[in-house]
């Protein structure tokens, strides 16, 4: 289930959803829905801030929980 959340902009929304299915991937994921588990809440935070780029620490949190 995805977690609705408060969008502030929504331009790297879709970069930063690839970039996260695209690193689960890279790191031996085979399924799809399994790789947009990381994909999914990455465009999360991303959209929660301006700019399309986020902190490296949130970024590994979000790694982490799974």
């Amino acid at each position: 289930m995805v977690i609705a959340s408060a969008a502030i902009i929504t331009t790297a929304a879709e970069d930063s959803f690839s970039a996260g299915y695209l690193a689960n991937r890279i790191l031996g994921e085979t399924l799809p829905p399994k790789c947009a588990t990381l994909g999914h809440p990455l465009s999360s935070k991303v959209i929660q801030h301006r700019g399309a780029m986020v902190s490296r620490k949130l970024v590994e949190g979000i790694i982490k929980s799974g």
